[in-house]
C-alpha cells in the first residue's frame, strides 16, 4: 500500500498517505490516514478516500497541511484537461463527516498534476511531474468555523498547541481551570509534570492521584526520584515523612530512619544511639560500639588496640589501627634511628633536596624539616605530601578555613612578601592579596601561640624565618579549593611575575565541618562524623584535642565567613553539626568576598 509515501504534521494532527492502498471492490485507489494525539498516544481519527473510487489511482501521492486544511494529491485521477492527468483534493478536517471537500484541476494538459503540493495561508501551490513544469497557484477560501460559538473565527481563537482547533474544542483536559489545556500548561512550564503523565502535578495532588506527605507541592514519588528526598527503606515515602508520621524512629536526629542506620551488633538500635545512650561503649569515639571493633591487644596491656589509640595511650601515626610500638616490634614498620617512631612517619617521602617557599634549596628528609605530631598539643600532624607538592618540600595539613605556610628556616634574615592566589577550575589563577602582618594568639588557653594572619591588599615584608607556621584565615579562604603562595624579595618589582618564587599549592578540606580524621588528633579524612563533633566540643571545653586552627570555622555574627583567629565557640560546634547533617559551606565563594569586617 506504500504506507508513508507522504506525510504531514502540524500540532496534534498527523496525516500519513498510502497511495497504493487497495479498497475492495474498487481496486487500488489510495488513502490518507488522519491521526490526532491524545495525551501520549496517536489515535486514528479518520481515513480519507478519493470522491470517485476508481482503480489505478494514486490518491495520497502528496500531502500538505495547514491548520485544518489538508491538500491530498492524486496523480492518477482524471481531470477536465485529460485522463489520468491528476488532481488535488482540498479537505477541511474541521468537518466531522469529510463532506467539505473540493478539487483543484490544471487549466491545460499536465503530466502528474498533484505530484507535489504546498499550502500557506489562503494559497495552495501544486507541482507537476513534467520536465518543464508548470506549477499552479490557487486561492483557497476557507470557511469561518466557530466551534465554541464564541463569535471568534476558529483560526483566530486561542490554540496553544497549534493543532488548528481552539483549545476549548480540543476535548483535552484543563484540570486547573486556567483556560489552558493541560498539555500546554506543561509545555510552557506554567505547570510541572514531574512524572510525565501529561497531568499537572497540582491536579494529581488535588485529585488524590499522588501523595505529598511533606507538603512541598511535589508528588512524593518525584521527591524520591529526583533526589530531593531519600527513601532508604524503599517504601515509596520520603524518609522525613516516615519519621514525622511515626512509621520510623530517628533516635539520633540525623533525619535517617533508624532501620537504615548502621547497626553492627544487630540489636535494632543504630550504633550512634547505642553509644549516646551508654548501651554500648565507644572508647575511640568513632561511633562504632566497642563490641563491634577488633579485640586485638598487641601490647598485652589488657586494653584493646582500638581503645589504646582512641585514648591516646598509644600512637598510631600511620593510621593502620595498630599501635606504633607493635608495628615496630612485629616488623610491620622499621625504626632505623630507634626513636620509637615508624620510619614512614619519621621521614617525609621527598627527595634529598627540594625548594622551599622562598626558592632556597634545603634538605627534606629529617625530622627537623617537617614537624611530626605525636601528641594533641603538637602544632602539626604530618601527613604524606601529595605529588604536586613534593618538589616544593612543604609539610602541611588541610584545614577548612585556613591555609598554613611553613616558615623559611634557612634564610631568616631575608625579607619577603607572600602573595596568595586562588586556583580556578580551568587551571588559571586569580590573585586574592598578600599574607598580612601576623599576630600571635593563645585563644582559649592554646598551649603554643598561633601565628595568625589575614589577607591584605598590600605586600607585607617579614623575616618569616623568625616565626613559626603562619595560619592565614579570611573570607577568601573557603573549603574545597586550592590556593597558591609565592614569595618575592623586598625591593623587587611586584608587577613582574619573573621575580616570584615557584608556587606552593595548598588545599583546604573538601567537606565543610570535617576537622579531624579516623582518630581524634589525626588530619581531616574527608568524612564528617561524630569524631568531628567530639573534637570541636572538646576544643570549646579547652581539652586540647587538636590545634584550634583546625576547629575555627565560624567568625562572629557580623562576619561569620571570617574565622575569628582560633577562637572556638558554640557557633563552631553548630557549624560542624551542620556539616555532619550534610550541609555545605553557606557563605561566599572566594571571588565573591564582601568587604572585610574585622571581628
Amino acid at each position: 500500500s506504500n504506507f508513508g509515501a507522504a506525510v504531514a504534521l502540524q500540532g496534534d494532527l498527523a496525516v500519513v498517505s498510502a497511495h497504493h492502498f487497495q479498497l475492495d471492490p474498487f481496486g487500488r485507489v489510495g488513502a490518507a490516514f488522519v491521526f490526532r494525539r491524545d495525551a501520549s498516544e496517536w489515535l486514528l481519527e479518520r481515513t480519507l478516500f478519493p470522491v470517485d473510487l476508481e482503480d489505478e489511482r494514486s490518491f495520497g501521492s502528496s500531502l500538505a497541511l495547514d491548520g485544518t486544511t489538508l491538500l491530498v494529491g492524486d496523480i492518477g485521477a482524471d481531470n477536465p484537461a485529460g485522463a489520468h492527468d491528476g488532481t488535488v483534493y482540498v479537505f477541511d478536517l474541521a468537518s466531522a463527516d469529510n463532506s467539505d471537500v473540493t478539487q483543484l484541476f490544471p487549466n491545460q494538459p499536465s503530466c502528474f498534476f498533484g505530484r507535489d503540493a504546498a499550502i500557506y495561508g489562503e494559497w495552495a501551490l501544486v507541482g507537476t511531474g513534467c520536465n518543464d513544469g508548470p506549477a499552479y497557484l490557487y486561492p483557497i477560501r476557507r470557511q469561518s468555523a466557530d466551534c465554541n460559538a464564541n463569535g471568534i473565527n476558529d483560526a483566530c481563537d486561542l490554540d496553544c498547541d497549534f493543532n488548528g482547533t481552539p483549545d476549548t474544542c480540543d476535548g483535552f483536559g484543563d484540570c486547573n481551570g486556567n483556560a489552558l489545556i493541560d498539555s500546554c500548561d506543561i509545555a510552557i512550564q506554567h505547570s510541572v509534570d514531574c512524572d510525565g503523565n501529561w497531568v499537572p502535578d497540582e491536579c494529581d495532588l488535588t485529585d488524590g492521584n499522588a501523595q505529598d506527605c511533606n507538603t512541598n507541592s511535589i508528588p512524593d514519588t518525584c521527591d524520591v526520584a529526583t533526589g530531593l528526598s531519600r527513601d532508604c527503606n524503599a517504601n515509596t515515602l520520603p524518609d522525613e515523612c516516615d519519621i514525622a508520621d511515626g512509621a520510623s524512629t530517628d533516635c539520633n536526629g540525623n533525619r535517617v530512619p533508624d532501620e537504615c542506620d548502621a547497626d553492627c551488633n544487630g540489636n535494632m538500635v543504630p550504633d550512634g544511639c547505642d553509644v549516646v545512650a551508654g548501651t554500648s561503649a565507644d572508647c575511640n569515639a568513632d561511633v562504632i560500639p566497642d563490641e563491634c571493633q577488633p579485640d586485638q591487644d598487641c601490647n598485652a596491656n589488657g586494653v584493646t588496640d582500638i581503645c589504646d589509640i582512641g585514648s591516646w595511650d598509644a600512637i598510631d601515626c600511620n593510621l593502620n589501627l595498630s599501635p606504633d610500638v607493635c608495628d615496630i616490634a612485629d616488623g610491620v614498620s622499621f625504626d632505623d634511628d630507634g626513636n620509637g617512631i615508624p620510619d614512614e612517619c619519621d621521614r617525609r617521602p621527598l627527595p634529598d633536596a627540594a625548594f622551599d617557599i622562598d626558592g632556597t634549596v634545603r634538605t627534606c628528609n629529617t625530622d627537623a624539616d617537617c614537624l611530626v605530631g605525636l601528641h594533641p598539643d603538637s602544632e602539626v600532624y604530618c601527613i604524606p605530601v601529595p605529588l604536586e607538592l613534593a618538589a616544593l618540600g612543604t609539610c602541611y595539613v588541610q584545614r577548612n578555613k585556613y591555609i598554613s605556610i611553613d616558615p623559611n628556616l634557612t634564610t631568616p634574615s631575608t625579607q619577603t612578601a607572600r602573595r596568595i592566589s586562588l586556583v580556578l577550575d580551568d587551571g588559571g589563577t586569580a590573585i586574592l592579596g598578600w599574607v598580612g602582618q601576623p599576630t600571635a594568639s593563645s585563644a582559649n588557653g592554646e598551649t603554643t601561640p598561633q601565628w595568625l594572619s589575614r589577607i591584605d591588599g598590600l605586600p607585607y615584608y617579614e623575616n618569616w624565618g623568625d616565626l613559626d607556621t603562619i595560619h592565614v584565615g579570611d573570607c577568601e579562604i573557603v573549603p574545597g579549593h586550592a590556593f597558591r603562595v609565592q614569595a618575592i624579595a623586598n625591593g623587587a618589582d611586584i608587577s613582574d611575575d619573573a621575580n616570584y618564587s615557584a608556587p606552593l599549592e595548598l588545599r583546604t578540606v573538601a567537606n565543610y565541618g570535617d576537622v579531624v580524621g579516623s582518630s581524634v588528633g589525626h588530619a581531616p579524612d574527608g568524612v564528617r562524623n561524630f569524631k568531628d563533633i567530639n573534637a570541636v566540643v572538646r576544643g570549646f571545653q579547652s581539652l586540647q584535642t587538636v590545634s584550634k586552627v583546625w576547629l575555627d570555622l565560624y567568625g562572629n555574627f557580623q562576619a561569620p565567613f571570617v574565622p575569628d583567629f582560633s577562637n572556638v565557640s558554640h557557633v563552631d560546634i553548630s557549624a560542624v553539626v551542620n556539616g555532619f547533617q550534610g550541609g555545605w559551606y553557606p557563605w561566599f565563594a572566594p571571588l565573591d568576598c564582601p568587604d572585610q569586617i574585622n571581628p
